[in-house]
């Protein structure tokens, strides 16, 4: 809820709109209409990026949600096996490694839709501004019209950088605890000969 009322006052609600009619925007030169369809087009791409971002923490959290389940299956396997308890523990530990990545990258694509909304919102407000520029190109508004349609697009593209800059390090954090499971999958893998992994793979 946080993160979308973010949204709201960023773009839409919040910000300024230039509102052209359709009407208005098919009498107008072919290039100022391709200026606004481009800028429609970024914005159509930006809440792409958000679907992927938001379908990608869905399949993350189902995994997480699923890892005890698959623990407990593994270590009954393992027993049934004869396995000591030394293997037990390795296995357990690479499963363990796991979840710390999958929570790790929850975390990233989570800054990733945060990344993403804030896309749509320079993207939004990006296409009010040019909307704003071509009613004045064509005498239909007043230069001192555009200021705060200027100020919401640097609002915007500012929240973006910010955005940005904590995604990287969400992922970059998340490829660190990756790095992290594979180690301890190489681990048990090297003590008990078990290179394929099969042992904690449903």
């Amino acid at each position: 809820m946080k993160r979308l009322v973010m949204l709201l006052v960023l773009v839409g609600c919040g910000g300024p709109q230039a509102n052209i009619p359709k009407s208005l925007l098919i009498r107008l030169p072919r290039d100022a209409r391709t200026a606004v369809y481009d800028h429609e087009n970024d914005v159509v791409i930006a809440k792409s990026h958000r679907d992927e971002a938001v379908d990608m923490m869905h399949r993350l959290a189902a995994e997480r949600s699923q890892l005890s389940d698959r623990q407990k299956r593994m270590e009954t396997r393992l027993k049934k096996m004869g396995a000591d308890a030394n293997r037990i523990s390795l296995a357990r530990k690479t499963l363990d490694a796991k979840r710390e990545y999958l929570d790790a990258a929850l975390k990233a694509a989570d800054g990733q839709v945060d990344a993403s909304n804030a896309e749509i919102a320079s993207a939004r407000a990006r296409l009010e501004l040019t909307k704003k520029q071509q009613l004045l190109r064509y005498g239909l508004a007043s230069e001192q019209q555009l200021q705060p349609f200027e100020a919401a697009v640097k609002n915007a593209e500012t929240h973006g950088r910010s955005a940005d800059r904590r995604a990287l390090d969400l992922k970059t954090t998340a490829l660190k605890e990756f790095e992290k499971w594979k180690q301890n999958e190489e681990k048990y893998a090297s003590a008990t000969g078990d290179f394929d992994a099969g042992v904690w793979i449903d």
